[in-house]
């Protein structure tokens, strides 16, 4: 699937893509939570607020860089706060 595609669907509200953008991403995204946050439900809380942000701020990608960089560095952030 074009990455394009992907966040323009997303951005749009399409729950497909945004199932497709969670279950493609979720797994290193959620990995990220757990390595930063030791309680492990607080992890999943954080993962779960963390797509929220994610989808919530898919308008901002300039689609410069990786996306999946941009994705990690929003997970990064939002664990460190």
């Amino acid at each position: 699937m074009e990455e394009k595609w992907l966040i323009e669907n997303c951005i749009k509200g399409s729950t497909t893509a945004q199932q497709y953008l969670y279950t493609q991403y979720g797994p290193v995204l959620k990995s990220i939570c757990f390595r930063y946050i030791t309680d492990h439900e607080k992890a999943r809380d954080t993962f779960h607020d963390c797509f929220l942000k994610i989808i919530n701020s898919l308008k901002k990608y300039q689609f410069n860089g990786s996306f999946e960089g941009w994705l990690k560095r929003i997970v990064v952030n939002y664990c460190l706060d």
